[in-house]
Parts: C-alpha cells; structure tokens; sequence
C-alpha cells in the first residue's frame, strides 16, 4: 500500500510539472467568487421596514416598498412599469422583458399591491409610470440607505425584498 500512494504522489506530482512546462495552468480559468445574497426578511423585519416606510416617507415610498414586496420583481423593471401596465380591475400587471429572452409575464395583483398603485396614481397623475421619477431623481437610493441607517439593516438592499417575495411565497408564509 505504501508503495502504491509514493507511486500516486509521484504521477501526480509528474503531471503537474509536465502541465506547468506546456503552459496548460495559464489556460485554466478559476472560477470567480458569486456575488450571491441570499437574505431574504422575517414577517417582523418586513413589518418594521413598513411601518419606516409609511412613517417617515409616507406615500411614495411605503408604496413602491409594498409593491416590490408582494409582486417580487426587480427594482429596476418596477421603475420601468408604465400605466398601461397595469390592469387594476383585472387585478394583474404586465411586465415587459427588457431584452429578447426575457418574454411578457402577467402577473396576479394582491389588494395591497393594487392600493400600492392607486396611491401612486394618484400622486403623480402626470408621470409616465407609477414609479418612474425614481429613476431619474436616485429618490430610491438614498431613502433606502436613510432607512438602513435608522433600522440598523446592514446586509438588507432593495433585491431583498424580491428575495423576501419569493421566500414568503415558497414557505407558504403568503398573506
């Protein structure tokens, strides 16, 4: 046995110098570190964050949080959502896919999502989309950033709250 593992040891350390020698490590791609989080928020830490919201940012930002919370999608398509979007008494929105692989998705509207509009409409009857002036003014960053200041939600970004959707929805936690 012992002259079987100094034989291994030996081909191994045979091959890796004989790689080295052809250049073989210089075409070996190492696998980069995932930029991943997996945080999602408890029922008290989201009620937290809402009871924040509609406190200190009263209605536009209570209500782009409740959105993003109960439709799960990312900050960014939210902000692109245009009022033909939206199908109140249908109780669905459309989602538009940004590129080609991304096609249309019809999402189901809860009742607080649909309030979550209806504020925004009528706020900002002008705008092209409910959440659209966010883009523009970085409104959402630096309400986000105040808001983690004040609760102490170090590891928490507005991504969280899709992760939250999603969990919520697969632990059968959904209300």
């Amino acid at each position: 046995m012992a002259v079987r593992k100094r034989g291994d040891a030996f081909m191994a350390d045979f091959m890796i110098k004989r790689t080295r020698y052809r250049g073989t490590f210089d075409k070996v791609r190492l696998s980069g570190e995932t930029n991943e989080r997996l945080r999602f928020q408890t029922k008290d830490e989201a009620q937290n964050l809402l009871a924040y919201r509609e406190t200190v940012y009263h209605d536009e930002m209570y209500a782009f949080t409740v959105f993003a919370l109960h439709c799960g999608a990312r900050s960014g398509t939210i902000m692109d959502l245009r009022w033909n979007n939206f199908a109140l008494n249908c109780r669905t929105a459309l989602f538009i896919g940004g590129d080609k692989k991304s096609p249309p998705k019809t999402l189901p509207m809860s009742q607080p999502t649909i309030d979550a509009i209806k504020t925004m409409e009528r706020l900002n009857p002008n705008s092209k989309g409910s959440f659209a002036h966010f883009k523009k003014d970085g409104k959402l960053r630096t309400a986000w950033d105040r808001m983690q200041e004040a609760l102490g939600f170090d590891d928490v970004v507005v991504h969280t709250l899709r992760h939250t959707c999603a969990s919520w929805r697969c632990n059968g936690g959904w209300t």
